[in-house]
């Protein structure tokens, strides 16, 4: 397989080239031995971080928890996965919000002791943000219809059921929780 590769091919290579946040920290103090660009772009600050602590490189997130989950991994070797954990940086000289699905794993050396923590994440803020729209359109149609005492159905299509509400059961005059329809 690796007479197909160039002589330079190199998982720094691929990481370098992901659109996705990857870094490495390394020690106690979480000192940033790399982050690739997409990295640095999300956090909102350039190379120079490299070499320095976590915590010192990215103030503001002092009192937010990825810190102490670096930590955590760092000295129990259990990793960490977040689906949508909110993280507020400076980004264009603003405090923003965003939102990560992350991956924190214990990064060990050849004698397989724990010397870091290796970390990947995916910015899911657009899809956070429109669960929490749906949620809330959701919300709304529910009041809107308990407002105006309609009645509700839902058809299953792969089912081929129809569902009632108790108010849609009342307004025509159903009296039981049995299935009201059933399409074939």
């Amino acid at each position: 397989m690796s007479e197909f590769l160039p002589e330079d091919f190199t998982f720094k290579t691929i990481v370098d080239g992901s659109p996705y946040p990857v870094y490495l920290c390394i020690g106690e103090d979480m000192i940033i031995a790399y982050a690739n660009a997409a990295t640095l772009r999300t956090w909102g600050k350039t190379d120079s971080v490299l070499g320095k602590p976590f915590i010192e490189a990215i103030p503001e997130i002092k009192n937010q928890p990825f810190n102490q989950l670096l930590l955590d991994v760092y000295h129990t070797g259990i990793p960490h996965f977040s689906t949508d954990k909110r993280a507020d940086l400076v980004v264009d000289n603003q405090l923003q919000t965003f939102f990560f699905k992350f991956s924190y794993q214990p990064y060990r050396n050849l004698s397989g002791e724990i010397i870091g923590v290796f970390c990947m994440a995916t910015d899911v803020s657009e899809l956070v943000s429109n669960r929490e729209r749906l949620i809330a359109s959701e919300e709304s149609l529910r009041m809107a219809i308990d407002a105006a005492e309609l009645g509700t159905f839902d058809k299953d299509l792969v089912k081929g059921k129809i569902y009632w509400d108790p108010r849609c059961r009342e307004l025509f005059n159903i009296n039981h929780d049995n299935e009201v329809w059933k399409y074939q």
